[in-house]
């Protein structure tokens, strides 16, 4: 009977000891969205505007103008933002994006990507 006593602990403390051991997910890069679509916003839309998270891979961004959207990207008011062309400030667009991997990037690595997009869709060359 102590021998089996010392068998089920000595497995017990293996399997735990596996629990432990394992390393937690990493972080992937953020480098870039994986795939992202840029729109024109529809004429008749009606229902405001905002940038979030809609899950834990899915970014998106509703009725936004080019302005806007730099301005989050930067973490700016869209008022320190001064010149360029008049569509930059009165054509909004929609964007749908898919971050990488398994974990919901934080508020900084999403802005980051956004800049990227930003950058590769519009042919700006943002810092």
């Amino acid at each position: 009977m102590r021998e089996r006593l010392k068998r089920g602990a000595a497995a017990l403390i293996i399997v735990a000891g596996g629990t432990f051991a394992q390393s937690p997910a990493t972080r992937p890069a953020f480098a870039a969205f994986e795939v992202a679509t840029v729109k024109p916003t529809p004429p008749d839309w009606s229902a405001g505007r905002w940038i979030r998270m809609q899950s834990a891979h899915q970014f998106a961004a509703k009725n936004h103008a080019l302005k806007t959207l730099i301005a989050a990207a930067y973490n700016l008011s869209p008022r320190a933002i001064s010149g360029g062309l008049a569509w930059v400030d009165s054509e909004h667009y929609d964007i749908v994006a898919k971050s990488p991997g398994e974990v919901r990037p934080n508020l900084g690595e999403q802005m980051a990507m956004l800049k990227k997009l930003l950058a590769d869709r519009f042919q700006t060359h943002l810092p």
